[in-house]
């Protein structure tokens, strides 16, 4: 869960932008971004997925969380098998895939998502 934060942090906070102008010695501060209007997708609703939604949400992110088969989570949007994975894509800033590798799941990670 650690390292998902890290990672959905530095991407909102842009990090990667800042550490690319100090490597070239330049300084343009950036528009700050509202935590609330940045969606986390979240693949996968198990053990992990839910921890890392529900620290998500504690942050103050708008999440949503995808999973092969229906969930109820509090204050988060669930969306389940095949014809709703566009619906829960539509809206997402950033994905988190916390999915297994499974025949059934293989792929699932393509240019179209």
């Amino acid at each position: 869960s650690e390292y998902i934060l890290l990672a959905v942090l530095q991407y909102h906070r842009q990090f990667i932008t800042y550490k690319t102008q100090q490597n070239q010695g330049l300084w343009q501060g950036l528009s700050p971004r509202n935590t609330a209007n940045c969606t986390v997708g979240i693949l996968g609703l198990g053990v992990l997925g839910l921890d890392i939604a529900q620290k998500l949400k504690m942050m103050g992110f708008t999440v949503r969380g995808w999973s092969r088969t229906p969930k109820v989570l509090n204050n988060i949007d669930c969306f389940s098998g095949k014809e709703e994975f566009n619906l829960f894509l539509s809206q997402c800033s950033v994905l988190v895939c916390l999915l297994p590798l499974t025949p059934k799941t293989e792929g699932i990670l393509n240019q179209n998502t």
